[in-house]
Order: C-alpha cells, then sequence, then structure tokens
C-alpha cells in the first residue's frame, strides 16, 4: 500500500504544480493580450499624431510660401515706385532749395 500513496502523493504533487504553471501561463497570457493592446494603442497614438504634424507642416509651408510670395510682390512694387519717389524726392529737393535762394 506505501507504493500505492506514494503514488497517490506524487499524482496530486503533479497536478499540484501543473495547476500552478497552468495559472502563470494564463497569467502570462493576459499580460501578452494587455502588452499588444498597449501596443495597437500607441502604434494609432503615433500614427495619429504624426498625421496632426504632417497636417501642421504643410500649413506652415503654405504660409510660408504666401510669406514668400507677398515678400516679392512687395519688393517688385517698391523696385517699380523707386524712380518716382526719387523724382519727387529730387523735385521737393529743388523746391525747397528754391525758396532758400535768397539772391
Amino acid at each position: 500500500m506505501s507504493q500505492i500513496e506514494d503514488l497517490n502523493s506524487y499524482i496530486l504533487a503533479w497536478k499540484a504544480k501543473y495547476k500552478d504553471t497552468q495559472t502563470k501561463c494564463t497569467h502570462v497570457e493576459g499580460e501578452n493580450n494587455m502588452l499588444k493592446a498597449r501596443k495597437s494603442y500607441w502604434k494609432e497614438k503615433h500614427k495619429a499624431q504624426e498625421q496632426r504634424q504632417l497636417a501642421e507642416l504643410e500649413g506652415l509651408h503654405q504660409s510660408s510660401e504666401e510669406a514668400l510670395r507677398k515678400y516679392q510682390d512687395t519688393r517688385k512694387n517698391l523696385k517699380e515706385a523707386l524712380p518716382k519717389l526719387r523724382s519727387n524726392l529730387v523735385l521737393h529737393a529743388q523746391v525747397a532749395a528754391g525758396h532758400l535762394n535768397l539772391s
């Protein structure tokens, strides 16, 4: 009978060990699923952030292009107006000098 009792205690110990292993395996699977869910969440969040940043970058690019066009237009307008401004300045200088001419 001793052998049967030994065998029974061995079986009970094995079942307890297996149950503990099964519990650990279930726990690890749960953690793995949780990590997969987190990874998916962060991946989606990263993708959304990347899209927002690309949209913002595109907006900045367009606004800088518009600012450059406005600067170029202003520069062109000033270049075109410069001869007229110079002639007006010369004319005003002559008129002002004429009033000061006391001879």
